[in-house]
């Protein structure tokens, strides 16, 4: 407890070389969530878009233009 968790989160999202999402509603509706997005995508760091859980819609949301990797049934 008490640890500066974002900047440990930020730190650990420019020391990455792929920033992996673990896609599913409620990734969506996490403000943190897009907040880490946009930082890697401003990062310029390769993003790898891995569905876990269910999406009411793929075409709408921050990375549906990328290959989205079903793994909801590893």
């Amino acid at each position: 407890g008490g640890d500066a968790w974002w900047n440990a989160i930020l730190e650990q999202i420019r020391s990455c070389d792929v920033f992996i999402v673990a896609l599913s509603n409620n990734w969506l509706q996490s403000k943190p969530s897009q907040a880490e997005l946009r930082y890697a995508q401003a990062l310029n760091r390769p993003i790898l878009p891995v569905q876990v859980g269910p999406v009411d819609s793929v075409r709408v949301n921050p990375v549906s233009t990328l290959q989205i990797i079903d793994y909801q049934n590893p």
